[in-house]
């Protein structure tokens, strides 16, 4: 009953713009690069934070040490992990992304056409496992990032675009159990093959 295409397009330009080339969403500058990507790696993942609070809080605090590059980095990746999930209103989502974007600075302008509600309203529901689980689909996202650029630039574009090619590759990519966000990037990557859903429960059924 909605119109997924504001969202499938904002997936296309992030696919393009940032894993083929190495561009931003947000700005003009070049942020999905390879050392950008191990410093959110190492900001993230080599400095998890196991004391109380809620998963925000803690991100702030890890990326706070980061360079402002790398905060806003790491701001798209959290723009790219809440695109799919319906469980998570367009203004949480734009609230979140803004949070760290402005660890470097500015914020966001309001009226960014990728941050309008058509293209925030989500596909399906990542049920209360997606938020439970955030921290795991953020160092997913960052493994994703860091293999993808380890591909020829030349041939990024064919694996994510070939079904085949990419199901060989995204195996390669080692996750923390079973990430829901590789079932969101395999519909936005092939929405007309892919069913609309990332919870293994729901894929179940349908088999069933």
């Amino acid at each position: 009953k909605r119109d997924l295409g504001p969202i499938l397009a904002a997936a296309s330009t992030w696919v393009e713009t940032c894993w083929v080339n190495d561009g931003s969403l947000f700005s003009a500058d070049a942020l999905w690069t390879p050392a950008l990507i191990e410093e959110v790696r190492t900001a993230f993942v080599d400095h998890p934070d196991e004391g109380g609070g809620d998963f925000m809080s803690k991100l702030k605090g890890q990326m706070a040490g980061a360079s402002a590059s790398a905060q806003r980095l790491m701001a798209e990746m959290q723009y790219a992990l809440l695109l799919f999930p319906s469980n998570v209103g367009p203004e949480t989502k734009r609230r979140q992304v803004n949070e760290i974007w402005t660890l470097a600075g500015d914020p966001l302008p309001a009226d960014h056409p990728l941050l309008a509600d058509a293209g925030l309203v989500g596909v399906g529901s990542g049920g209360p496992g997606f938020n439970n689980h955030r921290w795991r689909e953020v160092v997913f996202i960052i493994s994703l990032s860091a293999a993808i650029k380890r591909v020829e630039p030349g041939e990024r574009r064919r694996v994510l675009h070939d079904y085949d090619a990419y199901m060989d590759w995204v195996d390669t990519v080692s996750r923390d159990g079973f990430r829901q966000f590789r079932h969101m990037l395999r519909y936005f990557l092939f929405p007309d093959r892919v069913e609309r859903m990332s919870s293994n429960g729901e894929r179940w059924g349908v088999l069933e």
